[in-house]
């Protein structure tokens, strides 16, 4: 018999276990609850925080939009050549985008023009434009559009209200998919000429106006000369786009933390009733094993066993029911927690994505943590003798 592992003393605490079976349940079940609820919370927020990074990774380097009475208006294209002479700007694009709100379903759409003969500014615009082939007349979405698009009736094209209020219909030329969803999810790519028709747009005006800057060291010194050729801009680097994400997500996490405080609290608060005494029943049990000869060994051994069952399939069950609950059922309520309840926005599927290190965290913050507060009341009272338990 292996001395690091005795059969008896095992089968022992799975009879012993079962001897108590709605407490052993029950203790199972808070356990496999909490470890799963501090596991949601993790995994939403890590594919979250993947997705963030991913659209961070397809920013412009430099953003150039117009004001006007502290508003976002659309700028004008004529200058783009004094942008390019500009030392450290390699290429100044026009972007041609907007939301474009769709009544029936309650959502907003994000509409983007492309000019097949401009340079990308994004890789998920590189992508589109390497596998499709752009009609004047039609318009590639993403999933979540698509999806919506079906739900109300329009399968081959869609009509857009303009801003006279007439009609324009666009032909559905196909889907595109991408890493993230949480950016490409509620496009719609088409040509500029028809994003200029479908918002009103004049021929010289853009959205906004992207740099490409190689030297991310001259990007200080390029701001100033830009608000030169436009006093009345706001120019945003991707610097400033990423702090601006990560506020959000700092700010949503906070909601998140506050439940995995709540769980972990409700955690160690089972621990500390657990390993502040055995109940008697299980102190008589010790002195009767002690009576029969059992060494202080033994009985730490199979008390143990007992601990390491509840608390090790307890982990693993509610890990698993975590990355079901996450990654099949899209995490409802929690998910929407960290969204929020809007529903301006087509709907996108969490990443998978599985740190282990957390996934290590969560283990030694429940398994070691549960069997250490049952061993140690236990070695306490094995440590007496036999009698004096039993009295």
């Amino acid at each position: 018999m292996n001395r690091y592992f005795n059969f008896f003393l095992f089968a022992y605490a799975v009879q012993s276990l079962r001897r108590r079976g709605f407490k052993s349940f029950f203790t199972f079940f808070v356990l496999a609850l909490i470890v799963f609820l501090l596991s949601s919370i993790l995994l939403i927020a890590n594919s979250i925080q993947y997705e963030l990074d991913m659209t961070l990774e397809s920013l412009p380097d430099v953003t150039i939009q117009k004001l006007q009475a502290g508003r976002h208006e659309n700028i004008s294209t004529k200058e783009l050549d004094l942008l390019l002479d500009i030392h450290g700007v390699q290429s100044a694009i026009p972007r041609y985008w907007g939301y474009y709100y769709f009544a029936n379903a309650g959502v907003n759409f994000s509409v983007v023009g492309v000019d097949i003969y401009d340079k990308a500014y994004s890789k998920l615009l590189a992508q589109v434009l390497d596998t499709k082939e752009f009609e004047r007349d039609g318009m590639f979405v993403g999933i979540g559009v698509r999806e919506i698009l079906s739900e109300n009736y329009y399968k081959e094209y869609f009509n857009f209200v303009k801003s006279d209020g007439s009609l324009k219909e666009v032909k559905l030329s196909g889907v595109f998919d991408a890493r993230t969803s949480l950016e490409s999810n509620d496009m719609i790519f088409m040509s500029k000429e028809l994003v200029q028709e479908v918002f009103g747009m004049k021929k010289e005006e853009a959205t906004d106006i992207v740099l490409e800057v190689p030297n991310k060291d001259e990007i200080p010194n390029i701001i100033s000369k830009i608000k030169e050729i436009y006093p009345d801009s706001r120019v945003i680097t991707k610097d400033d786009m990423r702090i601006s994400y990560q506020n959000i997500f700092d700010y949503k996490s906070g909601l998140f933390l506050a439940l995995f405080v709540i769980s972990l609290f409700t955690f160690f608060m089972i621990i500390y009733d657990r390993a502040s005494g055995l109940s008697s029943n299980e102190k008589k049990e010790i002195g009767i094993l002690k009576a029969l000869g059992w060494r202080v060994e033994d009985i730490l051994q199979e008390k143990f066993y007992e601990s390491f069952i509840i608390s090790f399939f307890a982990f693993v069950l509610a890990l698993i029911v975590a990355l079901f609950y996450v990654y099949i059922l899209q995490a409802p309520i929690l998910r929407d927690i960290f969204m929020g309840y809007s529903v301006l926005k087509p709907s996108f599927e969490l990443p998978f994505t599985l740190d282990f290190r957390m996934l290590s965290i969560i283990f030694f913050l429940s398994v070691p943590i549960y069997v250490a507060a049952i061993i140690i009341p236990s070695w306490r009272v094995a440590s007496m003798d036999a009698d004096e338990v039993m009295r």
